[in-house]
């Protein structure tokens, strides 16, 4: 079972050209330190802008607003000053380079460093699979466990 995608796969999945895209979860795992993130990533069009909105998992398909994406950085507005405030947490980093990443067109950077994936289901529960480990395997800690 292989729900690997390539970079390229991702970016079209991201990039609409101004549509809007509702924003389907996905994993990313680094080649370099095993760390994966789930993230939910849409696009929203507005007038002649178009805004990416990002989504992390903190539990088991529990995702969060965790920003948008601009001039390279992810940020967010700080709810007492009104001010936009950049994103400074792992996962906020790491969805900021990925965007970079794809925004820039570095795929071959992307597949070299990254492991990308679409969320599948468990093989015994039918549960979505949000860990890299899982989802290679095809089966959640759970069932991996009975």
């Amino acid at each position: 079972m292989n729900h690997k995608i390539s970079a390229s796969n991702l970016a079209h999945m991201l990039c609409r050209d101004g549509k809007k895209v509702n924003g389907a979860p996905f994993t990313v795992r680094s080649k370099a330190t095993g760390k994966d993130y789930t993230f939910k990533v849409s696009q929203t069009p507005f007038k002649d802008m178009s805004f990416m909105h990002v989504k992390t998992e903190r539990r088991y398909l529990d995702f969060h607003y965790t920003g948008y994406y601009r001039k390279g950085k992810l940020v967010r507005r700080d709810k007492a000053t009104g001010q936009l405030k950049e994103v400074k947490t792992p996962a906020g980093d790491a969805a900021a380079w990925l965007l970079r990443m794809v925004e820039a067109g570095q795929f071959g950077k992307l597949d070299a460093s990254v492991d990308i994936f679409h969320n599948g289901c468990c093989l015994r529960c039918g549960k979505t699979l949000t860990d890299s480990e899982s989802i290679e395997i095809g089966f959640g800690p759970v069932c991996r466990n009975k």
